[in-house]
């Protein structure tokens, strides 16, 4: 068998926080056009910062650029964590939330996504059960 690893011992991917996305939201979104560019998480992180109070410091920490702008100056908002906390909340909830169901690469089954995120593909939509699967979820145990 041939060593694959170079020497290294096995597979090495890049650093979660290394790996970035960018993610755009298309037209069908109340957050149309906006485009950031963010690191992703490690599966430890993602586990413990899934909460909003702990997930908003990350995402502002690994918010590397977007195009946001303030809606009464239009001056550009800051990839900062003192330019995340001047933006609109419920809007910045819906960026978290789909940067921390992105982080894995994993979209919940039947969830329609609000972006694209040019690393991760969609998944597809989904079908009913298999009849066989159907049937099995639907007996009950002695």
């Amino acid at each position: 068998m041939t060593d694959t690893t170079n020497g290294h011992g096995g597979f090495r991917p890049a650093a979660p926080a290394n790996r970035v996305r960018r993610i755009t939201y298309g037209d069908d979104s109340e957050l149309a056009g906006l485009v950031l560019r963010i690191g992703g998480l490690s599966m430890g992180e993602w586990l413990t910062h899934t909460a909003w109070e702990a997930a908003l410091p990350l995402f502002a920490e690994r918010l590397i650029e977007w195009n946001w702008v303030d809606g009464i100056t239009g001056a550009p908002v800051p990839a900062t964590p003192e330019g995340v906390a001047t933006v609109d909340a419920a809007l910045l909830k819906t960026v978290v939330a789909d940067w921390l169901d992105r982080a894995t690469g994993v979209v919940p089954l039947g969830h329609r996504p609000r972006a694209e995120v040019a690393s991760v593909a969609a998944p597809p939509a989904p079908v009913g059960l298999d009849p066989d699967l159907e049937a099995m979820m639907s007996m009950t145990a002695p």
